[in-house]
């Protein structure tokens, strides 16, 4: 919701395209469909942070991510938006 202004599913069910996607375990659909409905700023939504979302959205809960996880990602490891700024001052 905070990254695109909506959420990555209407509900959790059969019929939500976006929900399918996620449930059989194809991200690249669900992606292919969020980037050809949403508006695109650079680096909003980029390989990390998808790869995160995907980790967090797993429909088997053995399967999906845990605060552990999340923190080891790559993108909660990334440059935060303060850091950033220093590095063009």
């Amino acid at each position: 919701m905070m990254r695109i202004g909506s959420f990555p599913f209407n509900e959790a069910i059969g019929t939500d395209n976006h929900y399918r996607h996620l449930y059989y375990n194809r991200p690249d659909l669900y992606w292919k469909e969020i980037l050809k409905t949403k508006i695109r700023e650079e680096g909003l939504l980029t390989e990390n942070f998808m790869v995160l979302l995907e980790g967090m959205l797993k429909c088997d809960p053995q399967e999906r991510y845990t605060i552990d996880d999340i923190k080891q990602s790559e993108w909660y490891q990334g440059v935060r938006a303060d850091e950033r700024s220093s590095l063009f001052s």
